[in-house]
């Protein structure tokens, strides 16, 4: 799953798809989901081809980092990081 900080959510005036559950943080612990957030994203692969998408995100109280993006993300698109 695809997380995105709650904090960056609020700043960015973005609203949620309210839910009420928890999930499961970066470390494995659970912590309170405020909702679900889909976003458009465009992205443009090493060869110049852009690829639109929407991509769902949990809100949850994350530090250190605005968005992360999951497994299942990484593993579906495989991206090459430097």
């Amino acid at each position: 799953m695809n997380l995105v900080s709650q904090l960056f959510v609020k700043e960015s005036g973005w609203q949620l798809q309210l839910n009420g559950d928890t999930t499961e943080a970066i470390d494995g612990h659970d912590v309170r989901a405020y909702g679900l957030l889909k976003i458009t994203t465009s992205i443009t692969d090493q060869n110049g081809k852009a690829k639109t998408q929407r991509i769902e995100f949990v809100a949850a109280d994350i530090k250190g980092y605005d968005m992360v993006l999951g497994d299942p993300w990484l593993q579906t698109h495989n991206p090459s990081v430097d």
